[in-house]
């Protein structure tokens, strides 16, 4: 199995983001890759909201990460500010990062676009420089 990090929005509705979250967990196996998702592990154990235990979180996602042959961003719910600071991370470290969606159009052409344009910088979340 192919082992990838999984990028989708975790902040804001966290409710219906985790759901999402366990679909793409869910999914990811049956294309024959075994997951990882830092967001889904560690909010239950650590305060997101404060800056200093998000960031020893995010560290640790990136260590785990960096064992990773591939990052597969998730595009049903947009793309967060949270994922395209671990886009730009994982792209800066050599990885290969892929777009998916789950209602099947997975690796369309301007999702693919849209990621490469936030791992050079050029876009930002939700679309946004």
């Amino acid at each position: 199995m192919r082992r990838v990090v999984i990028e989708c929005p975790w902040a804001g509705d966290t409710e219906a983001n985790a759901a999402y979250l366990r679909r793409c967990i869910a999914d990811s196996p049956s294309r024959g890759e075994a997951p990882f998702a830092s967001h889904g592990l560690y909010p239950g154990a650590l305060d997101d909201t404060d800056p200093e235990q998000r960031k020893r979180v995010v560290r640790a996602g990136y260590a785990w990460g960096r064992e990773a042959e591939t990052v597969v961003v998730y595009l049903d719910r947009g793309i967060s500010p949270g994922m395209v600071g671990g886009i730009r991370h994982y792209a800066r470290h050599g990885l290969h990062v892929g777009a998916r969606r789950l209602d099947g159009e997975s690796g369309a052409y301007a999702d693919q676009k849209r990621v490469m344009r936030v791992c050079n910088g050029t876009e930002g979340a939700d679309g946004e420089k």
